[in-house]
């Protein structure tokens, strides 16, 4: 199957991710131009910048809460990602909407 999930290959996807984020924010600490600066610019990336501290704060939650839910477990690590992913955005948009926008417009 597609990214059956082990031990190895969950390392291995987190270590992918950690060193694009990392390449990422070099690139964008530099000065971002041309492809960089398109991709950086983009409008979901932006968001995503936006509520990220929430995401910082209940990425570890949600693999508690998709088992709350019940919700059968996918046999893959890529859609787990996916489905991970999107329950993130929601929570962290729903945090940024209720507690952390209320609590920036209170300090300007």
């Amino acid at each position: 199957m597609f990214f059956e999930i082990n031990a190895v290959d969950v390392a291995m996807f987190k270590f992918c991710i950690s060193v694009i984020a990392f390449f990422m924010v070099s690139k964008l600490s530099l000065g971002a131009k041309g492809f960089w600066k398109l991709i950086l610019e983009n409008k979901f990336i932006m968001y995503i910048g936006k509520i990220s501290y929430g995401m910082y704060i209940f990425h570890t939650f949600i693999p508690a809460i998709y088992k709350a839910l019940n919700i059968p477990p996918a046999n893959s690590l890529f859609l787990m990602f996916v489905i991970y992913f999107i329950m993130l955005l929601i929570i962290s948009t729903v945090s940024w909407y209720i507690l952390e926008k209320p609590i920036n417009n209170s300090c300007s």
